[in-house]
């Protein structure tokens, strides 16, 4: 069985929606603004561009035409920020948590797929966990992770520690 964070959250929660949803494919319909626009943002950051038109042609999620929608403005906006604020970020993000000295960037890389092996006590065969890092910083201390958040909501971090 591969299982992500999601569907790992989704069995324990309720493995009856885990079933419809994941084994026989029944799900609600239902466009979330907040995923699209998480969406474009990923994909502005991973190509250091706050210009997203091309991922908004790509992925036909936005209504196309000579004016953007809200969400389009708002997702070019918070990439916009994000490239503008990035040298700060990464000062910020390359401190040492021990001694608070600077870190040495060796290597940055966006969408890490992982995988690993959750040991089955049921059966003989392991589970594959699999996983996407948005942005992995390789220091000369080792590694940082990085998961971006769009909500506009204050984030409640405690909420996301099992995901990490």
């Amino acid at each position: 069985m591969n299982l992500s964070h999601s569907k790992l959250a989704t069995i324990l929660s309720c493995p009856m929606t885990y079933y419809l949803r994941y084994e026989a494919g029944v799900f609600q319909k239902v466009e979330k603004p907040a995923l699209a626009i998480g969406s474009a943002v990923h994909w502005g950051i991973e190509h250091n561009t706050d210009d997203l038109s091309e991922y908004f042609k790509e992925q036909g999620m936005f209504k196309q035409g000579d004016n953007y929608t809200p969400d389009q403005m708002l997702a070019e906006a918070m990439v916009g920020a994000y490239i503008k604020k990035k040298p700060e970020l990464y000062e910020e993000m390359l401190r040492s948590p021990k001694n608070g000295k600077k870190l040495e960037l060796l290597e940055d890389t966006h969408e890490v797929y992982l995988t690993g092996k959750l040991p089955n006590s049921v059966a003989d065969q392991d589970h594959k966990f699999v996983g996407i890092v948005d942005l992995l910083l390789l220091t000369n201390e080792g590694f940082i992770l990085v998961d971006y958040k769009t909500s506009s909501r204050e984030p409640d971090w405690d909420a996301y520690l099992d995901q990490l």
